[in-house]
């Protein structure tokens, strides 16, 4: 969270202070920005490059947002805020899964690849035998080589995103 105040100087002194919430992890939208004035005279009107009229912006995705506060006397503030992404690459990769058809845990799903449309998928038996690989993961792969199911154990995986981000670890097949 970043925090800032801006002061009008004179006898009644309007100051904006903003705490900005940045973006969790790319596309997500999920910054936010929250005003709170005081001095000047109220009340105080809102004018975001949104098209937002509230004292609070949330739901942002990366980018600059331009607000200007008014008081009743016309005197205004304009700030220029950006939002940007904090979070990195934001992947989660279960270690396991329960390919049994009861719609939970049914096929192997890494959160937020989606972001990242040219990372490489594989998955090995622990002989290093390649049982599957994609550089086009759909969050589909149940278990199973050539069509059959794999057995209940530990498998190994790597998730190559780019040059310089890999993901290694296990993961278990319940059956």
């Amino acid at each position: 969270n970043v925090s800032a105040s801006v002061t009008i100087n004179d006898s009644d002194s309007m100051v904006v202070n903003i705490e900005v919430t940045h973006e969790s992890c790319p596309d997500e939208a999920d910054g936010s920005i929250v005003t709170a004035v005081s001095g000047g005279q109220i009340p105080y009107q809102y004018n975001w490059s949104t098209g937002d009229t509230t004292d609070i912006l949330t739901g942002l995705p990366v980018g600059s947002y331009t607000l200007t506060v008014a008081d009743a006397l016309n005197c205004s503030v304009i700030l220029i805020i950006p939002i940007e992404n904090e979070g990195g690459e934001c992947i989660e990769i279960p270690t396991a899964i329960s390919p049994n058809a009861d719609g939970s845990n049914d096929t192997w799903i890494i959160e937020g690849l989606s972001n990242y449309p040219n990372a490489l998928v594989e998955v090995y038996n622990r002989w290093g035998g390649l049982l599957m690989s994609s550089n086009d993961y759909q969050n589909d792969w149940g278990g199973t080589y050539n069509g059959e199911n794999v057995a209940a154990g530990v498998y190994y995986f790597v998730v190559t995103i780019d040059d310089d981000t890999t993901y290694t670890g296990s993961l278990t097949v319940i059956r």
